[in-house]
C-alpha cells in the first residue's frame, strides 16, 4: 500500500506496551497495532466499525472483533480506514 510505505505518519496513543501508527497519503488511511510483548493484549477500539482488516502480511496476526483488538504476543494487525 502506498499509504502504508509513504503516508504521513501519527502516532497513535494505545493502551502501552501497544506501538499504533496511522499513515495517510492520497484519502487512504492505513492503521497498525505491533505488541511489543510476548503477553496476549486485548485493546478496545472507539471506531472499530470503519476499519476493514489487512490480511497476508505474514506476521503473527492478531484480529478486530467487536470492537476490541485481540493481539498474540508480538503480533500486529494492520487495518484499512474505511469512509
Amino acid at each position: 500500500s502506498p499509504a502504508l510505505m509513504r503516508g504521513d505518519i501519527r502516532l497513535m496513543d494505545p493502551d502501552a506496551p501497544v506501538l499504533g501508527i496511522e499513515r495517510t497519503l492520497d484519502g487512504e488511511t492505513i492503521r497498525a497495532w505491533f505488541n511489543t510483548t510476548s503477553q496476549a493484549l486485548e485493546l478496545e477500539v472507539a471506531d472499530a466499525a470503519s476499519l476493514q482488516v489487512l490480511d497476508g502480511h505474514g506476521l503473527m496476526a492478531g484480529s478486530l472483533v467487536a470492537g476490541h483488538l485481540r493481539l498474540p504476543g508480538f503480533g500486529v494487525v494492520f487495518s484499512r480506514k474505511c469512509v
